[in-house]
């Protein structure tokens, strides 16, 4: 399955880097914006945005009632930052350093429906998943 996706992010280094990272995947950018998204379907969002933050944009994206599925996408894994996401509507949260192979799941899972949170508290609210519930996630043995 395809998944078309919007990126919304700040700084132009980034925005080129996750064209390049997600470049032959199943993965479809079909735009990008780095003031603030208009009410896409599905969205990658940065937290930081340098004109409306990702805050803004979810609360407008309610205001009119879009049904936009949005990945937060930030450097940040403050509980606070994540919590305030969640309850503005977004579908989950994806840390830049998470790896490719976390961000294309947390794409598929999101455009398919399903709340994905870095934290099992947050993921329980929302009863979703975290990225380490997600198929093909490793597995840490008894001593890890």
């Amino acid at each position: 399955m395809t998944v078309k996706i919007v990126i919304a992010d700040g700084q132009s280094v980034v925005l080129a880097g996750l064209h390049a990272w997600l470049e032959g995947t199943d993965v479809e950018i079909v735009g990008q914006a780095s003031t603030g998204p208009e009410a896409p379907q599905a969205v990658l969002l940065d937290l930081f945005l340098p004109v409306l933050d990702a805050y803004e944009c979810l609360a407008k994206l309610g205001e009119q009632g879009a049904n936009a599925k949005v990945i937060c996408y930030s450097a940040s894994e403050n509980p606070t930052h994540v919590a305030r996401a969640a309850a503005l509507g977004a579908m989950g949260w994806v840390s830049k350093n998470a790896t490719r192979d976390d961000l294309l799941a947390a794409l598929h899972q999101v455009a398919s429906g399903v709340h994905v949170w870095p934290d099992r508290g947050i993921a329980k609210q929302n009863n979703a998943k975290t990225l380490a519930d997600l198929p093909g996630a490793p597995t840490l043995t008894s001593r890890e």
